[in-house]
């Protein structure tokens, strides 16, 4: 297994952590109530040309993961989902 594989399980694994410790706090009532959860996805670089072209995008193909994961962490059904499409690159994020 190379250091990039070894360093992506363990970023994973810390987030499944964070995921299933917020899914006890919110279950606890310690946040409050739930009325509007906002999800982010990125790659580190955008897909090649080749890919885009037969791909359904990271929308089509990854935010089923996210509306998921929103459900089980609040265990309560979505009632209205909005998306916008943007690119963005990991220094506008970090320096906005």
């Amino acid at each position: 297994m190379t250091l990039r594989r070894i360093t992506r399980v363990v970023q994973f694994d810390l987030a499944v952590d964070l995921v299933r410790k917020l899914k006890t706090r919110i279950a606890a009532g310690e946040l409050g109530d739930l009325y509007l959860v906002a999800c982010y996805q990125w790659d580190e670089q955008p897909p090649a040309p080749s890919f885009r072209t037969r791909s359904w995008g990271i929308f089509m193909g990854m935010a089923v993961h996210e509306f998921d994961q929103i459900r089980w962490v609040s265990g309560d059904a979505i009632e209205r989902a909005a998306a916008e499409r943007r690119w963005v690159t990991v220094e506008e994020i970090i320096n906005p």
